[in-house]
């Protein structure tokens, strides 16, 4: 996703550096430039990738996509480049990422949102993008400055359908649930969107989990649609049958996934609360069990 939103806003000849740990990434991109395949063609774009540690002077705005397991970690890497006129953006799954980017930069130059642009990476230095998305977002202060509005505005001119959405909160909420419920299963059962959705119990188990999430945001002040959550997600049982979501690739491939800034951030907020959400619970549950026996 880095690459993908990078990529597009260096095209307009915005300065762009992408940073990323991953060295045999970062070479590819920057001896051959960074392979973007998108509906409206190929592009070969020719991008900085840098370790953090290799990068000086200041940045405007920062765009973190990092799994939510990694926010302060990767914080901490650039926290050099953090100035008192520096903004944050967050696309970021999961709840709890403005307080993390918060111990940075306060928040009054944090900017919230949600996405759901679809993005592989094909090889080191290529990322694909096909089909259509949104972004979303808004300042966690609830203020509309200049620089909400100019990246609003690049969003767009970069190619991507972006809106201004003072009601991020219940935005990010419906992501959330519907990560907590498709991501968790598709991981436990090791099966794409399109088999969970063949079975009427995986159906059921999904549309449960839903539910709970959904209880937690009411209780917390957040007035989510479940409706519009439940149509979309028995769409994607047909629309998006091969789809291998996040949190099952990470756990295929021996790596640490989401879920404890997903399903965990929702039983945390339900802990609070007093309230039992008991599939989520279990679900968060066996997907750290698989994630201990996988991840070396």
């Amino acid at each position: 996703m880095g690459c993908l939103f990078g990529g597009q806003l260096s095209r307009l000849g915005i300065p762009v550096t992408l940073v990323d740990i991953w060295r045999e990434h970062r070479d590819a991109i920057n001896s051959r430039g960074l392979r973007l395949h998108t509906n409206s063609g190929n592009y070969s774009i020719p991008v900085k990738a840098r370790e953090a540690s290799e990068i000086d002077g200041a940045v405007d705005l920062l765009i973190v996509f990092t799994k939510t397991l990694h926010s302060t970690q990767a914080l901490q890497s650039v926290a050099h480049l953090i100035t008192d006129q520096t903004v944050v953006l967050t696309l970021q799954n999961g709840l709890g990422n403005v307080e993390k980017i918060e111990k940075f930069v306060p928040r009054e130059r944090i900017l919230l949102g949600v996405t759901n642009y679809p993005c592989d990476l094909e090889g080191p230095g290529h990322v694909s993008s096909l089909g259509a998305g949104v972004v979303r977002l808004y300042s966690a202060d609830g203020r509309v400055g200049p620089m909400l509005s100019w990246v609003v505005e690049r969003l767009n001119q970069a190619g991507f359908n972006c809106q201004q959405d003072p009601d991020i909160e219940r935005a990010i909420w419906e992501k959330v649930a519907l990560n907590s419920a498709i991501n968790s299963v598709t991981a436990v059962s090791r099966l794409p969107v399109g088999n969970v959705g063949d079975s009427a119990e995986g159906r059921d188990l999904v549309l449960d989990i839903i539910s709970e999430v959904c209880s937690v945001a009411r209780a917390s002040g957040i007035g989510i649609d479940e409706q519009s959550i439940r149509d979309t997600i028995l769409e994607a049982f047909d629309d998006h049958r091969d789809h291998m979501p996040s949190m099952l690739q990470d756990l295929n491939a021996g790596r640490a996934t989401e879920v404890g800034g997903i399903n965990g951030a929702v039983l945390e907020a339900a802990r609070k609360l007093g309230m039992e959400i008991p599939v989520t619970q279990t679900l968060y549950r066996l997907v750290r069990t698989i994630e201990q026996a996988a991840v070396q």
